[in-house]
C-alpha cells in the first residue's frame, strides 16, 4: 500500500511498498486508539452472517478523521472484526504526519514523538556473547586462537553480569552522530539471526525509525546515598557506558522500523 506524498515533504517520500523491520504492535495501538478515541479491534457475541462494509472514523480534530475496511467474520457463536494487515501502521503515520529528520539539532527534547532518517546497525550484544562461547570452544572450526577467544569469553562473562545484554538499535544519520535505542526480540519481524548471516551489522539503504526521543542528561555526579543504594547507582554508571559511547546527545525509543521497497 503506497504512503501519500505531501508537498511539504512531511510523512515519509511515497514508496510503492514499505518492508517492515521491527514493529511494536501494542504501542503502535496504544497511540491510535488514544488519538482515534477508540480501539480498531474488538469483539462482540451475536449471531449474523459474514460481511464486509465502510466505516468511518470521526474526530472533532479535522487531522484525526480518516476511513478503513472493517471485514467481518463470524461463526454462530462469535463475531471478530479486526482491520486490514498492517493498517494500524499505515494509520498511524498518515496521522502522525511527522517530517523525517535527517539530523538531531541539538535542542532539549523530552518525550518527542520522532520519524528518524539515516542508516541503520542492529548489534545483539547476547547473541555475541554465545557467538564468543562457541568459537572459544571450537577454536579450531572457527580458524581463533584459542587462548585469546577463551580470554575474551571471559571478559565479556564478566561484562554481562553488569551490562544488559540487549539489542541495540543504532541510527546514523547523515553528519556521521547517532542516536540508540534498545530493541525487544519479539517485535523484530526478522530473525536477529538471518539479518547477521545476510547483512552483517549494518543493514543496507535507507531506513526510517518511528520513536520517542529523549535527550541524554550528562552522566549523574555521585549522590550522598549509601550502602546498597549508593552501589547500585554505582553500577548503573558503568552500566551507561556501553549505550554513551562517542558521547551521543540522544536516546530514542524505537516502536516502528522500516524501509521503501523499489519495483
Amino acid at each position: 500500500m503506497a504512503l501519500p506524498a505531501e508537498s511539504r515533504g512531511r510523512l515519509i517520500e511515497e514508496v510503492p511498498l514499505i518492508d517492515i523491520l521491527y514493529k511494536d504492535e501494542y504501542r503502535i495501538d496504544s497511540y491510535l486508539a488514544q488519538m482515534m478515541n477508540g480501539v480498531l479491534r474488538r469483539r462482540k457475541l451475536q449471531e449474523t452472517e459474514s460481511q464486509t462494509d465502510e466505516k468511518t472514523i470521526s474526530s472533532s480534530i479535522k487531522i484525526l478523521s480518516g476511513s478503513f475496511n472493517d471485514i467481518g467474520v463470524s461463526s454462530l457463536m462469535e463475531e471478530t472484526r479486526f482491520v486490514p494487515h498492517d493498517r494500524n501502521v499505515i494509520t498511524l503515520l498518515e496521522t502522525l504526519n511527522l517530517e523525517p529528520q535527517e539530523n538531531l539539532s541539538g535542542e532539549n527534547v523530552s518525550g518527542r514523538l520522532v520519524c528518524l532518517k539515516g542508516r541503520l546497525a542492529i548489534r545483539d550484544f547476547g547473541k555475541f556473547n554465545e557467538i564468543i562461547s562457541a568459537m572459544a570452544n571450537n577454536s579450531k572450526i572457527f580458524n581463533v586462537n584459542q587462548k585469546e577467544a577463551k580470554d575474551l569469553k571471559k571478559t565479556f562473562d564478566s561484562l554481562s553480569k553488569i551490562i544488559p545484554m540487549n539489542i541495540e538499535a543504532e541510527f546514523v544519520f547523515k553528519d556521521n552522530s547517532v542516536v540508540r535505542g534498545i530493541l525487544k526480540e519479539k517485535y523484530l519481524l526478522t530473525d536477529y539471526r538471518d539479518v547477521v548471516a545476510t547483512h552483517g551489522t549494518n543493514l543496507p539503504g535507507v531506513w526510517f525509525m518511528i520513536g520517542i526521543l529523549d535527550r541524554l542528561l550528562k552522566p549523574s555526579q555521585p549522590t550522598q546515598h549509601q550502602g546498597f543504594r549508593k552501589s547500585m547507582d554505582e553500577f548503573s554508571a558503568i552500566a551507561e557506558t556501553l549505550y554513551r559511547e562517542g558521547n551521543p546527545r540522544y536516546t530514542v525509543t524505537p516502536f516502528l522500523i522500516f524501509r521503501g521497497l523499489e519495483k
